[in-house]
């Protein structure tokens, strides 16, 4: 049985090994769960084969109601006017999974200095959400694409 000197050494050596830690490692959990910042909600909507998605509906809820919605273009593109505020951005379910991301939409200095628009990759539609992306990132976009475009290639081979 631990006695109370060793009990303060662990507490001490804990203590200790929390304030080493960088700052970043100790908020990376707290960045998770941020809306994204977007002075515009506008976007491209593909499946994973990275063709665009055509008359999807692209909805801003708040509080579990729709608040705003627009349809997608022939060219699976979205963009909602005049809205401000925070939004669950959501990409309604057609024979593809749902995507969803919190938004907050204002003009706000940071966000005028970066526009954003949101770069959405319908999974399939036996999933639930966790098969699509969304992001701000076109890179990050290409690359995920790219990635499941593999992935279904290596499916159709077997």
């Amino acid at each position: 049985m631990p006695n109370s000197t060793h009990i303060r050494k662990i507490a001490l050596l804990s203590a200790m090994l929390i304030s080493m830690a960088p700052a970043n490692a100790l908020q990376a959990h707290v960045d998770i769960d941020k809306p994204e910042r977007l002075i515009n909600v506008e976007g491209l909507v593909v499946n994973t084969q990275g063709n665009p998605l055509s008359g999807a509906p692209v909805t801003l809820e708040r509080d579990g109601k729709v608040i705003h919605q627009v349809m997608t273009d022939s060219s699976g593109r979205f963009k909602f006017d005049h809205v401000h505020g925070d939004y669950l951005f959501r990409v309604g379910r057609t024979q593809y999974s749902p995507a969803v991301l919190n938004v907050t939409v204002g003009d706000d200095l940071v966000v005028v200095a970066e526009r954003k628009k949101l770069y959405v990759i319908a999974g399939p539609g036996a999933c639930e959400d966790a098969c699509s992306t969304v992001t701000t990132d076109k890179g990050e976009f290409k690359k995920i694409l790219k990635q499941k475009q593999q992935i279904a290639a290596q499916g159709t081979k077997r």
